[in-house]
Formats: C-alpha cells, sequence, structure tokens
C-alpha cells in the first residue's frame, strides 16, 4: 500500500466516524467549519504523535509568521493540516485539505490547494465536499501527490472529483449515523440526572 493509498484510507475512516458520531450536522447543514473540526478530531487518533493535526492553522514557521498565497501575497487560513508546525518540508508537511458543504464550486479551493503545496511544501493535497444536492452525507474529493504536480491545478489532479464511498455505502453510513443520532436524542431528553450541576454550574 502505498502512502498515498495509507491517507486516503486514514480520511475515509475518519469521514465514517464523523458521520457515525455526528449525522445530525448533516441534517442540520452546519457549515464546513464545524465538520472540518469534527473531521479533525476523528484523524487526531490515527495521525503518529509526532504530527499535529491543525484546523485552520494560519502560521507557516517557528517565528509565526502568516502564511501568504504564492499569487497576490493574500493570507490563507487552510481548513484542515496534518504538519509538523514549524515545519516548511516535505517531510513535516504531510496534508493540506480544503473542504465544501455541498459539491460544486470548488474552482477556487484547487487553486488554493496547489499554491499550498508548492510553496509550502505539501506532500498532498484534498478538495473535500461533504454531500451533493442530493443526499447531505455523499462526499467527493480530489487528491494532488506533490510528486506530480503542474501549475494546472485540473490537470495535475491524481483523482479528481470522485466519490469517496459508493451511494449505498454513503446512504447506508448515513442512515447507521442518524440512528444512533436519534438514540442519543432520545437520551438526552429521558435524562434525569443533574443537568448543569454536573459541570460544576
Amino acid at each position: 500500500m502505498s502512502d498515498r493509498d495509507s491517507m486516503q484510507a486514514m480520511l475515509r475512516a475518519a469521514l465514517c466516524d464523523v458521520v457515525h458520531e455526528h449525522a445530525e450536522l448533516f441534517d442540520f447543514g452546519v457549515s464546513e467549519r464545524g465538520l472540518v473540526h469534527h473531521l479533525a478530531v476523528a484523524l487526531r487518533p490515527m495521525v503518529p504523535p509526532e504530527f499535529d493535526v491543525d484546523v485552520e492553522y494560519n502560521r507557516q514557521d517557528r517565528a509565526g509568521d502568516m502564511k501568504r498565497e504564492v499569487d497576490g501575497g493574500r493570507f490563507v487560513t487552510p481548513d484542515l493540516l496534518i504538519h509538523q508546525r514549524g515545519v516548511v518540508d516535505f517531510a513535516g508537511n504531510v496534508l493540506v485539505l480544503e473542504a465544501k458543504r455541498v459539491s460544486g464550486r470548488q474552482k477556487r479551493d484547487r487553486e488554493k490547494v496547489v499554491n499550498m503545496m508548492s510553496r509550502y511544501q505539501y506532500r498532498y493535497g484534498v478538495t473535500l465536499a461533504f454531500g451533493t444536492p442530493w443526499l447531505a452525507f455523499n462526499p467527493r474529493w480530489s487528491w494532488w501527490d506533490a510528486r506530480s504536480l503542474s501549475s494546472d491545478a485540473a490537470s495535475a489532479a491524481i483523482v479528481s472529483n470522485v466519490a469517496v464511498f459508493t451511494l449505498k455505502e454513503a446512504e447506508a453510513l448515513y442512515e447507521t449515523g442518524r440512528a444512533v443520532a436519534q438514540e442519543r436524542y432520545d437520551a438526552r431528553r429521558s435524562f434525569d440526572g443533574p443537568g448543569y450541576a454536573g459541570f460544576g454550574l
């Protein structure tokens, strides 16, 4: 299994965890920031401890300089990074991910990922859409590998806008997650515990 295969398997497993534990977030239509947070939480135990999993991390080195895009010098805040904070090389920068709630209109994200890979030496880049207009959880992704990178983001993709799961798998995962969410909701409504006192309030 290649490094990329391992990374894809890890991200796929984290997506399974997110929909299993938080399917209601897809029903509620929360923003990608809320979903990416839970994706990072699911990824953390899968990532070797010497690497960090950060959401909206915008620093580039130990001096704390802000990340800037190659073109225009704008500041960038990637949705999710797997990296070593303060390191700017292929050994420390593993993956940069940009996410959207629903597929479509990801051209800017593709350009941002390729720019980040070029400038900050990330090995892999991913654009991820959590859902599609016809199913709230039906993720699609595109992947880039630094070894095959070119300036044209669309043609450089090694995997381009493909489904992470088959439609049948996505529907089954989503329905299972919704059942878990409903059980959790029912348990909370029938809970006769200390309420806020459990927080010491």
